[in-house]
């Protein structure tokens, strides 16, 4: 059996690898030239896969599946941080919102005290007296 192709998934006649195995491993951000090394094939070959399979270029299709595979991983870490995870809270705080990227002297902050004060028994029998 090929290390490349699954029996269960959509391959082509002439490829060693198939759909899943190629998604995965942009999924895995591996750069394109390493792609082609790890599968064998010429970005001819590559160009003629992804045309069959997306009807798209291998340069179109790997920018397309790694948009898609930031979108998925951004829901992902934001799902991880809205339920208290740490680490993605941080990840999502510095680069999904690129509040990292934020010049910290530039920030203004304000606070603004529009919550009524709220008298104490003592002050109100103060008062009645």
């Amino acid at each position: 059996m090929n290390f490349w192709k699954r029996s269960d998934n959509q391959s082509l006649d002439g490829f060693d690898f198939d759909r899943d195995t190629f998604e995965d491993l942009i999924e895995c951000y591996t750069p394109q030239e390493q792609i082609l090394s790890l599968l064998g094939i010429s970005h001819y070959d590559m160009d003629r896969f992804c045309k069959k399979i997306y009807n798209m270029s291998y340069n179109e299709a790997y920018c397309f599946l790694l948009y898609k595979s930031d979108a998925h991983n951004r829901k992902a870490f934001n799902m991880l941080a809205k339920e208290g995870n740490q680490t993605a809270m941080k990840i999502v705080a510095e680069h999904f919102m690129k509040l990292g990227s934020i010049d910290k002297s530039d920030v203004k902050v304000q606070f603004v005290n529009d919550v009524p004060q709220v008298k104490s028994d003592a002050e109100l029998l103060k008062e009645e007296k």
